[in-house]
């Protein structure tokens, strides 16, 4: 019978060191699933905040190029103009000693 009761009070140890192990892994798990959620939070706030800062440089760089691009054309478009009036003047001359 001692035996017996031996045996129920080890059982009962052992199923509530069982127990609080398991309400331990709960709560651990738990804790851990908290962590890795504000993580992610954290990580998609960072991650927003560069695709914006990028998306600003680009638009930034992008103006740029086009006020260039802008520019370029306009110097091309001067010098277009300056030969044609080259070739105009040259001709003029070239009728008047013909003429």
């Amino acid at each position: 019978m001692f035996y017996i009761l031996l045996l129920n009070s080890a059982l009962l140890i052992v199923i509530l060191i069982l127990v609080f192990t398991r309400d331990k892994q709960r709560m651990l798990l738990h804790q851990l699933e908290q962590i890795v959620r504000q993580q992610m939070k954290e990580n998609r706030e960072e991650l927003n905040r560069s695709i914006r800062e990028m998306r600003m440089e680009i638009q930034d760089t992008l103006h740029k190029n086009t006020i260039a691009t802008g520019e370029l054309q306009k110097q091309k478009f001067d010098m277009l103009v300056r030969q044609q009036e080259l070739l105009i003047h040259s001709t003029e001359k070239n009728w008047m000693r013909c003429g």
